[in-house]
């Protein structure tokens, strides 16, 4: 039991520094709670930290040896991750493009209209899931950490869940933003710079996954 709580605190720590260093999760949750809402963000989030408990359990049921004895599957899934953080950029900069001339009535719009539960889960869930940053930390971390006598799936599934909490206290902040810009973002301008920093930082991001898959 010792072990089990030792071996868990040293993954929290960890992950907590994984959690409030920016990415693609975090773009994401903010750029969704400035244009549609607290609530909506924290749905995202919802589907974010959903991500961390599955690689906890593909990572303690062996998915780790699979992915690194099968080099072209763990590229498949990186560019997979990759392609949809693209595809989320396009999606900032046209958004960026329609804000200009409307200004923000774009985005009252879509505050207005809303955006469906199981869209905004699945955005985040999927986002977080093609992470690479996310999988090549599960399927490092918790096999080394894995105390001797313990269920590896138990121990994954655990440690997902406490990466899950810290990830949604913090991402819960970050869509509570949403009350402290509105003002800010209300003017055309700061929402068309919103959209282009948002994709700008995804189009990174999506970078980062393609040098990750052939730097394996």
């Amino acid at each position: 039991m010792n072990d089990f709580l030792g071996a868990a605190a040293v993954f929290a720590a960890l992950a907590a520094v994984l959690v409030i260093t920016p990415g693609a999760d975090t773009i994401l949750v903010l750029r969704t709670a400035m244009r549609s809402g607290r609530r909506a963000g924290i749905v995202t989030s919802t589907g974010v930290v959903t991500g961390p408990v599955v690689w906890g359990v593909a990572a303690g049921t062996g998915l780790a040896f699979v992915l690194q004895s099968n080099v072209w599957l763990y590229r498949a899934i990186i560019l997979a991750g990759a392609g949809y953080l693209l595809y989320l950029a396009i999606e900032s900069f046209r958004s960026a493009c329609a804000a200009k001339p409307v200004g923000f009535a774009v985005i009252v719009a879509d505050r207005s209209n809303g955006t469906g539960v199981y869209k905004l889960y699945s955005r985040g869930l999927l986002t977080n899931l093609l992470n690479p940053k996310i999988g090549i930390f599960y399927l490092s971390v918790i096999p080394g950490l894995l105390p001797a006598g313990s269920s590896s799936a138990l121990f994954g599934f655990t440690m997902g869940c406490i990466q899950a909490c810290l990830g949604l206290l913090f991402l819960t902040a970050v869509s509570s933003a949403d009350e402290v810009f509105r003002r800010f973002f209300a003017r055309p301008r700061s929402a068309m710079i919103l959209e282009l920093c948002a994709g700008a930082a995804l189009l990174a991001f999506c970078g980062y996954a393609v040098s990750s898959a052939f730097g394996h």
